[in-house]
C-alpha cells in the first residue's frame, strides 16, 4: 500500500498527454504546462539539497541554472552535440561553478552567504546580459533543434514532455538516495550543530562545500532541461527573481522534505497560472502566500501534514 501512491503517480504522468489530447480544452498549452513542473521540480531539489539539507539558504540557484543552460546551448546550438551529452556537461560546468564560488562563500554563515549567493545570481545574469559573443545578450541562444523523437514515433512536444518527467524522476531518486548516504547525514548534522558534527570528526567546510557542488549540479542540470523545453536560452529566465521562487517554492512544500519541493511547484505553477491577467502583481501576491506560509505553515505544508500525522499516531 506503502507504494500505491508512486504508482498512481507514475501512471498519471505516463497518460497525461493522452488524457490532454482527450479532454481537448487547449491540449498543446496544458501539455506545455505539464512540461514545466519537472523542470522546476529539479530546480527546487537544488534547494532543498543546500538549504533543506544543509541549512544555508541559497537566493543564487538561478545562475547555476544559467551556467548549466547556456552550456547545453551553446554545444547544442554551436557544436551540434546531442542533448543528452550536452545536458551533462552543462550540469558538470554547474558543478565546477559551484565549486568556484562555495569554497569561499560558505566559510560564511547566515546573511552573509545569503548576500554571497544573491551577488553570484547578481553577477551570472549580467554576465548572460552582456557577454554578447557568447550568450548572445538579451537574445540570447535560439533555435535550439528538439531531440529528433519523430524517430521512435512521438511528437516533438510529447517526446520532450516524458525526457524531462524522466530525468526529474531519476533526480528525486538521486535527492532520496544522497539524504541517506554518509555525506548526507553529515551535512544534516552540521545544520543541526556545527560544533558537535565537528566534535565527532565531520570536516564541516569539506561536507558543506561538496553538497553546494551537488546542488549546484542540480541546479545546472534543471536549467538545461529549461533550454531543452524552451528550444532557447534567454538571461530573463535567470534572474534575481527566478531564485527567489526557487526558495518559495520549498519554504511552501517544506524546506528539508523532498515532497515539498514538488509540492510548492505546483502551488507556484497553479498561482502564476491564475494570476497570468494580473502579471505585475504575482511577485506580490507570492510574498503574500510565503508569508502566510511562514506564519501558519512554519514547516511547509507537507511538513507539517507530516506533523500532525506523527502526533495523531497511537503509540507503539
Amino acid at each position: 500500500m506503502k507504494r500505491l501512491p508512486l504508482l498512481v503517480a507514475v501512471v498519471a504522468v505516463a497518460a497525461a498527454p493522452w488524457i490532454i489530447r482527450g479532454a481537448g480544452w487547449r491540449p498543446s498549452y496544458m501539455l506545455q504546462l505539464a512540461s514545466l513542473l519537472p523542470v522546476w521540480f529539479v530546480a527546487a531539489l537544488s534547494e532543498t539539497v543546500i538549504a533543506g539539507f544543509g541549512g544555508q539558504v541559497s537566493v543564487g540557484q538561478a545562475g547555476f541554472m544559467a551556467v548549466g543552460a547556456y552550456t547545453t546551448g551553446l554545444l547544442v546550438g554551436s557544436l551540434g552535440w546531442g542533448w543528452a551529452p550536452s545536458t551533462v556537461v552543462g550540469a558538470v560546468a554547474a558543478m565546477a561553478a559551484a565549486g568556484i564560488v562555495g569554497i569561499p562563500a560558505l566559510r560564511l554563515r547566515g546573511p552573509y552567504f545569503v548576500m554571497a549567493s544573491l551577488a553570484f545570481g547578481g553577477i551570472a545574469y549580467v554576465v548572460a546580459m552582456n557577454w554578447l559573443e557568447v550568450t548572445g545578450g538579451p537574445g540570447g541562444l535560439r533555435n535550439l533543434a528538439p531531440p529528433p523523437f519523430e524517430r521512435i514515433g512521438l511528437h516533438p512536444d510529447v517526446g520532450i514532455y516524458y525526457a524531462l518527467w524522466a530525468v526529474s524522476a531519476g533526480v528525486i531518486a538521486f535527492v532520496r538516495w544522497f539524504r541517506d548516504t554518509p555525506l548526507g547525514r553529515s551535512l544534516m548534522a552540521v545544520r543541526e550543530d556545527e560544533l558537535a558534527a565537528a566534535a565527532v570528526g565531520i570536516h564541516v567546510t569539506l561536507v558543506k562545500s561538496l553538497s553546494f557542488i551537488v546542488a549546484g549540479g542540480i541546479a545546472g542540470l534543471s536549467g538545461a532541461l529549461l533550454a531543452l523545453f524552451i528550444g532557447s536560452v534567454t538571461p530573463d529566465a535567470f534572474s534575481i527573481n527566478q531564485s527567489l521562487l526557487i526558495l518559495t517554492q520549498v519554504l511552501i512544500g517544506g524546506l528539508d522534505r523532498i515532497a515539498g519541493a514538488v509540492v510548492g511547484t505546483i502551488v507556484l505553477l497553479a498561482t502564476s497560472e491564475l494570476l497570468r491577467d494580473f502579471a505585475e502583481f504575482q511577485l506580490l501576491f507570492y510574498g503574500v502566500i510565503m508569508l502566510a506560509v511562514v506564519l501558519f505553515f512554519p514547516r511547509g505544508l507537507v511538513g507539517e501534514i507530516a506533523a500532525r500525522r506523527t502526533r495523531r499516531a497511537p503509540p507503539a
